[in-house]
């Protein structure tokens, strides 16, 4: 018995302190393992709010940069719609001008009026829709060619669709100057129940202390600036540019060759960065697809498209180049547009899980772009568009 006790305590002293060091070793490694998954939780949390962080600089910089994009884009229009209906106006002046001229001192007041008002009446523009008006400084109407019953009519408590009372807001406009602009909305002619923005100029007939005008609805200014370029075959001219996309950490490059006529992404390109090749193999790539060249290539003036390898590719092929002015990126709209969409249809790739998932991710979008998204002008799809007018 004395044995077995004395054999106990020996295995005792012998083991315990090897069971003290590897409980206490445990103990410590329990510790350093929690101290260790508290740090890298702070870490993953601080990590996390910085890319929450960024990523929300990121949008906030392209939604601030599509909208600098709309308001320049509306302005440029809105300042050609008011170069176009101010000469307008000019033209009108100067005829009536030289009537009255021409008869002061042969014809009546009456008659002139009425040489002056034939001349004008039936002059339209703007396809079809423009037509000038003549109205009294006492607000009665002189010269209204869309509806003549009004002629001799007061349009002092005329409003438009705002309740703005036209006829005064002209006059007032004109009291200190000889010619003045004015915005004002209402209806379409066929959509009753419609207010559109109506850009309108007025210039004082001194002889007879009239107003000469017109006006036109900037809608319609704007569509008629998206045909103005008269694009009527495909491979007529090709739009390109570049843009920007962020997976994680990584920032990469999409460049885009889109044709004009059925706005399809020729072909792509996408790298780490924005180098003469990024563009160079959409371009050279959209020229195997379709074999052929088109008339004009056109783009914004970024360093890779004023590169003297880009042009010396563009003689190659025997291409035009078309580049939109410095700082307007509304004049190459096909590939602003598109960007503008595919972004906001490809959403967020920080939901895949590698970087390669978000590439193919982007490659599908460009595929469901061209092959199943109704482009509005087009009223079906860009590839659908092609065929029916270019059997590849």
């Amino acid at each position: 018995m004395t044995y077995k006790n004395e054999q106990s305590l020996i295995n005792i002293i012998k083991y315990s302190p090897l069971i003290f060091i590897v409980t206490v070793s445990i103990i410590i490694t329990g510790f350093l393992y929690l101290d260790k998954q508290i740090t890298f939780q702070k870490e993953k949390i601080l990590v996390s709010n910085e890319f929450i962080k960024t990523n929300k600089e990121r949008i906030k910089t392209d939604v601030d940069d599509l909208y600098e994009f709309i308001i320049k884009t509306q302005e440029e229009t809105e300042n050609k719609l008011k170069k176009n209906i101010q000469n307008r106006v000019y033209e009108a002046h100067s005829i009536a001008m030289r009537i009255y001229n021409e008869n002061k001192d042969k014809k009546s007041k009456e008659e002139i009026i009425k040489i002056i008002k034939d001349a004008l009446v039936d002059i339209r523009f703007n396809n079809g829709r423009g037509y000038f008006f003549i109205y009294s400084f006492d607000y009665e109407c002189i010269l209204l060619p869309v509806n003549r019953k009004n002629e001799g009519g007061s349009v002092r408590d005329f409003q438009d669709s705002n309740g703005m009372y036209l006829g005064r807001e002209i006059v007032n406009s004109l009291k200190d100057k000889d010619e003045a602009f004015l915005t004002w909305y209402y209806p379409k002619p066929n959509e009753p129940n419609s207010s559109y923005k109506k850009i309108g100029f007025n210039i004082h007939f001194e002889p007879y202390n009239w107003f000469i005008g017109t006006g036109e609805y900037f809608v319609d200014f704007e569509e008629n600036m998206k045909k103005e370029l008269d694009i009527t075959k495909i491979n007529q001219i090709w739009s390109q540019d570049f843009t920007h996309l962020y997976y994680k950490w990584i920032e990469f490059y999409l460049a885009t060759v889109i044709d004009e006529f059925n706005k399809e992404i020729i072909w792509y390109s996408i790298a780490l960065h924005h180098e003469n090749s990024l563009i160079l193999e959409a371009l050279n790539m959209a020229v195997r697809i379709r074999n052929i060249t088109p008339d004009y290539a056109h783009s914004d003036q970024w360093s890779e498209y004023r590169s003297y390898e880009y042009f010396s590719v563009l003689e190659r092929y025997r291409i035009s180049a078309s580049m939109s002015k410095k700082s307007s990126p509304w004049e190459n709209w096909a590939q602003e547009s598109f960007y503008w969409k595919f972004k906001f249809e490809l959403w967020n790739l920080n939901r895949f899980d590698t970087f390669a998932e978000a590439i193919e991710a982007v490659i599908l979008q460009i595929h469901y772009y061209n092959n199943f998204r109704i482009h509005t002008s087009l009223k079906m799809t860009p590839v659908q568009f092609a065929k029916l007018n270019y059997p590849f």
